[in-house]
């Protein structure tokens, strides 16, 4: 692409000079620490990563969120429902949808489109579980986005307890779906 790191270790280019990249977060939380971690980060590989703090207001606003240049931290939950969503074309913020949709790095992929509208369509587990592995797959290819972190969730019990069962990718959170299975010795 024609960068090279120049004598302060930072990318730049000819045309364009030093290479900076805006990382962008809401405040609170663990957003201020997941900010300044990635930007430092990038600021290793030889970027100069400039942080933001977005506004709670701001955050709230789509065209804000659909129209950012640079890296956005969001929170994004690993259920299907996710997954099949975060990365689909119809999820692009667009004016047609007034920039409405979670798929906020505009990514698109036709293939992933097709596999998730099949995801949609289908009930049986077997089917759904190649979907999943299709998605992620396709994912791990194209890298539309990076993920960080996951935030584990244990359900403690005692023993006595039988029946809590794992829940499944769309139950994340949600241990007593099945309630009315479980039993107290």
């Amino acid at each position: 692409a024609g960068y090279a790191k120049g004598a302060d270790g930072v990318y730049t280019s000819p045309a364009d000079g030093r290479v900076v990249i805006e990382v962008l977060s809401t405040g609170g939380g663990t957003g201020d620490t997941e900010r300044s971690s990635t930007a430092s980060d990038w600021r290793k590989a030889g970027f100069d990563a400039q942080e933001r703090n977005l506004p709670q207001a701001l955050s709230l606003d789509g065209l804000t969120r659909a129209s950012f240049p640079g890296l956005s931290l969001t929170a994004q939950s690993a259920t299907d429902t996710a997954m099949s969503a975060a990365f689909a074309t119809a999820q692009i913020g667009r004016p047609e949808n007034r920039w409405n949709g979670i798929n906020r790095g505009g990514y698109s992929n036709p293939e992933y489109d097709r596999v998730v509208d099949a995801f949609n369509s289908v009930l049986d587990p077997n089917e759904r579980i190649q979907q999943r592995a299709a998605m992620a797959k396709i994912i791990s290819d194209d890298l539309p986005g990076l993920l960080l972190y996951y935030n584990l969730q244990p359900a403690p019990h005692v023993a006595a307890l039988t029946g809590p069962t794992p829940t499944g990718s769309d139950a994340t959170g949600y241990v007593t779906w099945n309630i009315l299975d479980w039993d107290l010795l």
